[in-house]
């Protein structure tokens, strides 16, 4: 799954794809975790995104798990540790 986050819409369609959702199923603010995203997902991408050169921790996803926070974390770390 190692694939490179680069825009917003690349993020809401790698969590899309892992919940198995259709596009309009899913808020930009809404809990991730209510829509079944669980913690080896979490870590799945977590890894990806780290492969990819954006240095995450678990708790950075897991305390805010809405695609607008996560774009948020990946847009200021993005090249930083690169």
């Amino acid at each position: 799954m190692n694939q490179p986050v680069e825009s917003y819409d690349d993020l809401k369609n790698q969590v899309l794809a892992l919940l198995d959702l259709p596009s309009d199923d899913l808020d930009a603010d809404d809990n991730l975790i209510d829509y079944g995203l669980n913690s080896m997902q979490l870590m799945q991408l977590m890894e990806s995104w780290t492969q990819g050169g954006i240095e995450l921790h678990f708790v950075d996803l897991a305390e805010t798990p809405t695609l607008n926070a996560w774009w948020k974390i990946l847009q200021s770390r993005r090249g930083v540790y690169s």
